[in-house]
């Protein structure tokens, strides 16, 4: 058996470019946007690259360093979440608990895993453009929040972006 994992920073502006999906999660019912304190994958394989999962009804532990950056927000206990690959955001799976400087959950599956604080939303959409009214494709466009962390989106072939902003945050 083989043990392919990474973990990313989530105080870093690269994190968005090596996750999948956006921080965006489904708890009862709803959407919500997410600040990620420490954030993983973890796939088991067999010799032939089969991937592994664990028996049913067992748990593996996850241990998650919190940057240093983050350790002044971070809460006692976090909501704990899975990236679900079909429906393209990330799944509310319980709570992971604080120990020192570490996040500690229980995993019964390996996929992404994520230690995020859930907010809730408005969409946010519009253009980048020269002077002269020209749209700008690929624009990096970041959202950066003195609370909820940052966000980062790109402007389309005709200028336009779209994505999420956390509510009640000045920025």
């Amino acid at each position: 058996m083989n043990v392919y994992a990474v973990a990313l920073d989530p105080s870093s502006p690269e994190m968005y470019d090596q996750m999948p999906g956006e921080l965006l999660g489904g708890m009862n019912d709803s959407l919500r946007l997410l600040r990620s304190f420490g954030m993983a994958a973890v796939e088991l394989r067999d010799a032939n690259m089969n991937e592994l999962q664990l028996a049913e009804g067992s748990l593996a532990t996850l241990t998650f360093d919190i940057p240093s950056a983050l350790q002044a927000d971070a809460p006692e206990t976090i909501d704990w979440w899975s990236f679900d690959e079909a429906l393209g955001y990330w799944k509310h799976e319980g709570e992971a608990t604080k120990q020192d400087t570490q996040y500690v959950g229980q995993a019964s599956h390996f996929s992404w895993w994520n230690c995020d604080v859930p907010q809730n939303f408005n969409d946010f959409h519009g253009s980048v453009n020269t002077v002269d009214g020209t749209p700008i494709s690929d624009a990096q466009v970041n959202v950066v929040t003195p609370n909820l962390g940052s966000g980062i989106t790109y402007s389309n072939s005709e200028g336009e972006f779209s994505g999420r902003v956390p509510k009640n945050q000045t920025g």
